[in-house]
């Protein structure tokens, strides 16, 4: 239900925004990515050049995108952007020692099946900025 409630904020900010300039842009992506890694250090090569997106061995992901940039040439400016990812990844197992029975034993872990990697929302007044939110640089 989180999910939605972002989108529709996006959708709220982005429609208000469009109401209020003409030549107010947004820029739109989406993907499909889907990896495979076999070995000791997969998927930490993946990772690496991804932002942190692949952290599984086997995983297929959709992801949404959504941003309007700041205009730098005008004296009060506004930009926002929203990243959302989901589908599936495969688990991950490892052993962790449990105190109270004083052996390891195996734990097994799966990420979320749907997250917002970015939200974040963008002022500039003259030669002032600030950001507020998550924003992948």
């Amino acid at each position: 239900m989180t999910f939605l409630r972002y989108v529709n904020i996006i959708y709220m900010l982005a429609t208000t925004a469009f109401l209020a300039s003409a030549q107010f842009e947004v820029e739109y992506e989406g993907g499909v990515t889907a990896n495979y890694g076999k070995g000791d250090i997969a998927p930490y090569y993946i990772n690496s050049n991804r932002g942190g997106t692949l952290t599984q061995q086997y995983s297929t992901l959709l992801n949404a995108a959504a941003k309007h940039e700041l205009d730098t040439t005008r004296r009060f400016s506004f930009g926002f952007g929203a990243e959302f990812w989901g589908g599936y990844t495969s688990s991950v197992s490892y052993d962790r020692y449990d105190l109270a029975n004083g052996k390891f034993v195996r734990n097994l872990q799966h990420p979320a099946h749907a997250w917002v990697q970015q939200l974040y929302a963008d002022v500039k007044y003259r030669s002032l900025f600030a950001t507020v939110g998550a924003k992948a640089r």
